[in-house]
């Protein structure tokens, strides 16, 4: 496969993504990991923990808009291209996490906790990414 000279970009805003992604994706981690230690334990109750509880969704906030504020800054070749896949993604995870619920309902599958999805989504922007190369 030939790189072209697009591969090679540095595109406006890539370090503002970069590091807006990574912090935000820290927050979400961090944030579970926290909740999943300590209210299992007791140690979050009441207001605490439901402010905790929505500390993960605040960071998906924050990376969605960082997301959009990169496709705003990009050409529109770059914009075209990465919402393909964000739609790709974002239907992919739609398909997997419904099928997942069909059999859960119906056949007695394991429940899939819904805050899988996220990450379900981004690792699903990460396989499609490759295949998704053009705008159009």
């Amino acid at each position: 496969m030939n790189n072209t000279d697009a591969d090679n970009v540095t595109w406006p805003g890539d370090r503002q993504y970069i590091f807006g992604t990574t912090a935000s994706m820290g927050l979400y981690v961090i944030s579970i990991l926290a909740l999943s230690w300590a209210v299992p334990r007791g140690l979050l109750s009441g207001p605490a923990m439901y402010a905790a509880i929505l500390t993960p969704s605040l960071a998906i906030a924050i990376q969605l808009w960082v997301t959009m504020r990169f496709l705003g800054r990009v050409d529109e070749y770059v914009r075209g291209v990465t919402t393909k896949r964000f739609l790709a993604s974002a239907m992919l995870s739609c398909i997997v996490a419904t099928t997942w619920g069909f059999f859960e309902t119906y056949a007695g599958a394991a429940h899939m906790p819904g805050w899988l999805i996220y990450p379900l989504f981004w690792g699903l922007f990460g396989v499609v990414t490759p295949f998704i190369r053009t705008s159009r």
